[in-house]
């Protein structure tokens, strides 16, 4: 009977030992988590891989997301009726290689001296487009359908994926530094998308309506050629 209750006691203690352990292990996990531990380097060393893992996901992420809407002008301006607005998606979709390339590239300033890069003056082109269109275009004075032509789908379908590639970029701008002209170069990329999808739009209506006073003057000369 002592020995039952020795063998009580001893496995009693491995249990609370054990307890105690297992306690003292979740402890420092908790400690190595836990953001704000300078004096502890295994915390800052897991502080910096979380960090740097985040900002790896959020740059791949990232590029894919730009890649999506290179392809995705690619494909507008095969259903783009104005030969200007082809022209104009084809500089674009040209200019992007570039954007990505300096995005991708850990050699930043390398790049930036050796190869062809997005300015200011790239900016100011595109805002030349906006505010041309803007001018020319019927005023828009509620919400609008994303696209009544093919093109202009394509383009809306555009300009929402610029949107979201921006958000990434602003997201991982926090933590990378970045030119300036680029940020600027991509907030305008999106209303110059929006703005050609419009025009694309309002070309298809002209040529719906063209379309329809032809037939009916065809209709009409040739009720008058059977009179």
């Amino acid at each position: 009977m002592y020995a039952l209750a020795a063998a009580g006691r001893c496995n009693f203690y491995i249990s609370d030992t054990g307890n105690q352990e297992m306690n003292a292990k979740k402890k420092r996990i908790f400690d190595i988590i836990q953001i704000g531990k300078k004096d502890d380097l295994t915390s800052r060393a897991f502080d910096i891989f979380i960090v740097l893992t985040i900002i790896t996901n959020i740059a791949v992420l990232f590029l894919e997301t730009f890649d999506e809407l290179n392809a995705n002008i690619s494909l507008a301006d095969k259903f783009c009726e104005s030969k200007r607005n082809k022209k104009l998606l084809q500089e674009i979709e040209y200019k992007m290689f570039f954007l990505q390339g300096e995005i991708a590239t850990e050699k930043r300033q390398y790049f930036t001296d050796k190869s062809k890069i997005i300015t200011d003056e790239d900016t100011r082109k595109l805002e030349k487009v906006i505010d041309e269109y803007t001018s020319k275009l019927p005023p828009v004075h509620s919400f609008i359908l994303p696209g009544s032509s093919t093109a202009g789908a394509q383009l809306h379908i555009c300009r929402t994926i610029c949107r979201r590639a921006e958000r990434l970029f602003v997201r991982l701008s926090k933590n990378v530094k970045f030119r300036p002209e680029l940020e600027r170069y991509i907030n305008r990329l999106s209303d110059f998308l929006y703005i050609v999808a419009r025009d694309e739009d309002y070309e298809d209506l002209l040529n719906s309506v063209t379309d329809d006073v032809l037939k009916i003057y065809k209709r009409y000369q040739e009720e008058k050629d059977v009179r």
